[in-house]
């Protein structure tokens, strides 16, 4: 599960500095390639139009969202999509190490 980034014009109106910075949780739902992840809200299921760039995300470390309930498919989904992504960060981090530049 991730936040993203509030943008300026999805901003609340007169928030000034101390509004909110991040929204979410959003579940990934897809890969489109390294660093572009298509997004669906987790409180109703509704998939956002256009898929979002890494910079403009955040893995979400508050735990709140757990309570909500998700059908099995998503959690298989959340796990897949983890083990996925853990996968192609050792596998970047390994080559990195053997080619250094």
């Amino acid at each position: 599960m991730v936040l993203r980034k509030v943008q300026d014009y999805t901003k609340e109106p007169g928030a000034g500095k101390l509004g909110t910075n991040w929204e979410g949780p959003y579940l990934v739902t897809d890969v489109v390639r390294d660093g572009v992840y298509k997004l669906t809200k987790v409180r109703n299921g509704i998939p956002e139009l256009r898929p979002w760039n890494a910079m403009n995300l955040k893995r979400s470390e508050d735990r709140d969202h757990l309570d909500i309930p998700l059908s099995n498919e998503v959690r298989f989904r959340v796990h897949l999509f983890t083990f996925n992504f853990l996968l192609r960060k050792n596998q970047s981090k390994s080559a990195a190490s053997k080619h250094p530049a």
